[in-house]
């Protein structure tokens, strides 16, 4: 290696989940490069638009209508605030938020931003009961990883139906979520 040369070390963009599970990270540390962020990086990172979760949504409705479904709609809280104590914007907030949700998702589930603070997750063959779980489990997590000062709060809703429902589900996820979506 020249004298020129520096050693860098790659960007793991899924780590592996007993590292998170060890060590709760702060998720503001490091963002996704901009250009992960981008339509060409979206294949890279997981995480889909608004438009691409809808029409993901609707092709597994028509493929498969009376398969258990369910939407997660992820709303983090007090990004103004947050956002005028630190250098971030609050969507590359958002955008780690949704990066740290799709890592701890399964291969089979979609993630996406669904627009200001709120993210969108559609989990297949998921019924109620398991989806309740892990909506808990997500909301956990990322409240345990978002040690920021001020503290920003993290609220996740569920709706679960089948194929056949599969346009109504975030509708049904977002409405607890009231006016903030």
């Amino acid at each position: 290696m020249s004298e020129n040369a520096t050693r860098t070390a790659p960007l793991l963009l899924f780590p592996d989940r007993r590292e998170n599970r060890a060590a709760p990270r702060n998720i503001i540390e490091k963002p996704p490069a901009p250009e992960l962020l981008s339509f060409a990086g979206r294949a890279t990172t997981g995480v889909l638009s608004h438009q691409e979760l809808e029409e993901q949504l609707a092709t597994l409705g028509e493929m498969q209508p009376q398969a258990p479904l369910s939407f997660l709609a992820v709303e983090v809280h007090g990004l103004g605030e947050l956002a005028l104590s630190d250098w971030r914007r609050p969507s590359d907030i958002v955008d780690i938020m949704a990066h740290n949700v799709r890592s701890d998702m399964r291969v089979t589930d979609f993630v996406g931003r669904l627009g200001g603070s709120t993210i969108g997750v559609i989990l297949q063959g998921t019924n109620s009961k398991q989806s309740s779980i892990i909506a808990e489990r997500l909301r956990t997590r990322l409240t345990r990883l978002s040690h920021t000062a001020p503290p920003i709060q993290i609220t996740v809703s569920a709706a679960s139906g089948r194929g056949i429902n599969a346009s109504v589900l975030p509708s049904a996820a977002l409405s607890p979520l009231g006016e903030s979506c």
